[in-house]
């Protein structure tokens, strides 16, 4: 018979701790299911440290002699959860997950399995990323998902944009008293985040005055913002963002005062107070970078159309480039001029986010508490910029090692206290 340790990494939440004791103990025995709570309780001397507390969590589940562990949070109450035995890692908080990778939560782990990754890093600090940082081990040691999203790329040249000092500017055309769509065609190109800012954005399109401008972010997701004509200021974000081939539109209905923003099918709109902004009086768009030539987008721009009422007025693909500059093949000779830009395949990257979890379908009861992750456009605190940078600049590349940052390298601890009562095993920590 298989045996279940359910770690909780714990810190000031009383009232949460007590409901899911309660609820948890009576909700497995109704299952049968033999199984060690382990509570790991982290004093107040540094910020919180989920990863190496569930760690610290683990090493007692072993003593225990568990052959299996859920990871949980204590703000979740199982309403309908399937908690039984897997032999692959398997995600089970699935009600309302907020991105399709998501793996934090509650995760289920064979004990060898999460050996084999060498558990969570010991180096986040405060909210995000260790769950992140857990999936990525888990696609490095080759530990089966459910999917991989792939992507597809054509064998055609591109417009390579190099993220430092490659923009084009094409021509103005829209009148922006009529209803006008424009599509895109992208392929996004792994990035380092900037050490010295709070966030990073890498303009698609802009265009100056009051500004209109399209860019990805450092929190994987789209951007549009714009104004209308009463200086009135809008923006619409898309979901995160899990592959490098993306097919965006921006579509404004003149008659409803609407933008509607689509990536990749999924629509989000704007309901404006008046008519948008008009633009008209900027000559040109910035494709690849914001006015002030400070922010730059890494990727390539496979193909962008602009329809005015049903009408061709710009129209580019990756094949129609000719004398270093996009060739409009709409036949209105719109073209549009290079600075920087570089002609070569694509190189896709590998994108972990891409990495889909197998999952249960569960229902859940969630406690309330303060959100403590991305909120109007940041993050609530600054030590999750720093898990960020962690995360993007030396893990995904390489730079820092998981080998010798995980359960091989959990020492630095001390254990201030231990209860054992009624299938509840909690400990005091320092970290």
């Amino acid at each position: 018979m298989h045996k279940l340790g359910v770690i909780v990494p714990y810190r000031n939440r009383y009232e949460h701790l007590q409901k899911f004791k309660k609820s948890v103990v009576k909700y497995l025995e109704s299952k049968n299911i033999d199984f060690k709570i382990i509570i790991v309780e982290q004093d107040n001397a540094k910020l919180f440290n989920r990863g190496m507390l569930c760690n610290i969590g683990f090493i007692e589940a072993q003593k225990e002699n568990c052959d299996y562990i859920v990871i949980h949070d204590v703000d979740m109450i199982p309403v309908d959860v399937d908690y039984s035995y897997s032999n692959v890692p398997v995600h089970l908080a699935t009600d309302n997950i907020p991105f399709e990778s998501y793996f934090g939560g509650i995760t289920i782990f064979p004990t060898d399995v999460f050996e084999k990754i060498n558990g969570f890093s010991n180096l986040y600090w405060g909210w995000g990323f260790e769950d992140d940082d857990l999936r990525y081990r888990c696609a490095k040691k080759n530990v089966p998902f459910k999917k991989i999203i792939s992507d597809t790329f054509t064998k055609q040249k591109l417009p390579i944009f190099n993220g430092v000092n490659a923009y084009a500017k094409i021509p103005n055309v829209i009148n922006y008293n009529r209803n006008f769509k424009i599509e895109l065609d992208i392929n996004l190109a792994r990035v380092v985040y900037d050490e010295n800012l709070q966030f990073d954005i890498f303009p698609i399109l802009s265009i100056k005055g009051y500004d209109l401008k399209l860019f990805y972010n450092s929190f994987n997701r789209f951007y549009l913002q714009l104004f209308d004509k009463k200086g009135n200021y809008y923006d619409v974000y898309s979901d995160i963002v899990t592959i490098s081939n993306n097919k965006i539109s921006i579509e404004y209905n003149k008659e409803k005062s609407i933008i509607n923003f689509s990536v990749n099918g999924s629509l989000h709109s704007i309901e404006l107070s008046n008519h948008i902004y008009n633009y008209s009086n900027i000559d040109s768009i910035i494709i690849g970078s914001d006015d002030e030539k400070k922010n730059f987008f890494k990727g390539s721009i496979n193909e962008f159309l602009l329809i005015q009422n049903d009408d061709a007025k710009i129209h580019y693909k990756n094949y129609d480039i000719d004398e270093y500059k996009f060739i409009d093949i709409s036949g209105n000779e719109n073209h549009g001029e290079f600075f920087n830009i570089y002609i070569d395949y694509f190189k896709p990257f590998v994108n972990y986010y891409s990495y889909i979890p197998f999952r249960r379908d569960s229902k859940l009861i969630k406690l309330q508490h303060k959100d403590c992750g991305f909120n109007n456009g940041r993050w609530q605190d600054d030590n999750s910029r720093w898990n960020q940078l962690r995360y993007n600049n030396e893990v995904q590349i390489g730079s820092r090692d998981r080998k010798i940052d995980g359960l091989s390298t959990l020492t630095k601890y001390k254990l201030y206290g231990k209860t054992n009562q009624n299938n509840i095993i909690h400990l005091n920590v320092g970290i």
